[in-house]
């Protein structure tokens, strides 16, 4: 769901999630922005899978993926699962985790009313939840 008005008819809009299986929830968005009279200006994601629905994104939208179309990481994806996880250890990453941290908190200046020449909208999809 987004609020309306979400921006001006004629915005430019990148959507963005971190791995793109169906297509479902990137439908989603891309209806809403559209329902607004928002210009899809691309689509990016950290994973983007090999299907009809994808494959259609890919040739309407410029799309932008950490992971490179026709590599063995995209047969990963698309098979939904990544062979790096095989050896992977969460206490490597996180050596930390678990663990209770006590650290001084410092006050924060209000913020600046400086203004930027863009808007950020945060579009959430799931349209089973008006």
């Amino acid at each position: 769901e987004m609020r309306i008005p979400a921006f001006a008819p004629g915005t430019r809009v990148l959507l963005a999630d971190q791995w793109v299986e169906t297509g479902g929830t990137m439908a989603g968005a891309i209806e809403l922005v559209e329902r607004q009279e928002g210009v899809i200006a691309g689509l990016l994601a950290i994973a983007i899978e090999e299907n009809e629905a994808t494959n259609k994104y890919r040739e309407r939208y410029p799309c932008v993926s950490a992971v490179v179309p026709g590599s063995r990481w995209q047969q990963e994806c698309n098979a939904q699962t990544l062979s790096s996880f095989d050896t992977y250890e969460a206490k490597h990453t996180f050596p930390d985790a678990g663990q209770m941290a006590f650290t001084q908190t410092k006050k924060h200046s209000p913020p600046s009313t400086a203004r930027n020449n863009f808007q950020c909208t945060s579009v959430s999809s799931d349209i089973s939840n008006p």
